[in-house]
């Protein structure tokens, strides 16, 4: 249980030093320490939602936020979690999902290297809540 309290103190620590929460690496600390699928979606949340209130935080406060484009991702994200999380999968759905969200989202990494923040400002509203409710729903 240390051990699995530290990596998660690792993981918080390193993620938030850049701006991140890290819930896609507390998910998987806890599917390969064998802990039940069924709690493994709350306890990334949880940690996630306190990791990344002292980020928000910290930009709020340096007036670093853009309302306009981060209202309608949070909006449309949250509902539509919840209903991605009300959903009952089996284990190895849940399992087979979280691997190709995983892999899918390391790809993306990996492969765009170079962000344009410009770029993101060019979308419309009806493409930041479609963003919103797909990852809203897969985070659920």
């Amino acid at each position: 249980m240390f051990a699995l309290g530290f990596c998660f103190f690792l993981v918080a620590l390193f993620y938030s030093l850049v701006g991140f929460a890290g819930g896609s690496s507390y998910t998987a600390i806890l599917a390969i320490s064998g802990v039940s699928y069924e709690v493994i979606p709350v306890i990334p949340l949880l940690c996630n939602l306190v990791v990344s209130s002292g980020g928000v935080y910290h930009f709020w406060k340096q007036d670093q936020i853009n309302w306009q484009l981060t209202l309608p991702l949070i909006l449309f994200s949250v509902p539509m979690a919840f209903l991605g999380g009300s959903l009952r999968i089996s284990e190895g759905v849940f399992f087979l999902l979280l691997g190709l969200v995983l892999l899918s989202s390391g790809y993306k990494v990996l492969k765009k290297r170079n962000f344009e923040y410009a770029k993101v400002r060019s979308f419309s509203f009806l493409k930041f809540l479609s963003i919103g409710c797909v990852l809203g729903f897969v985070a659920g």
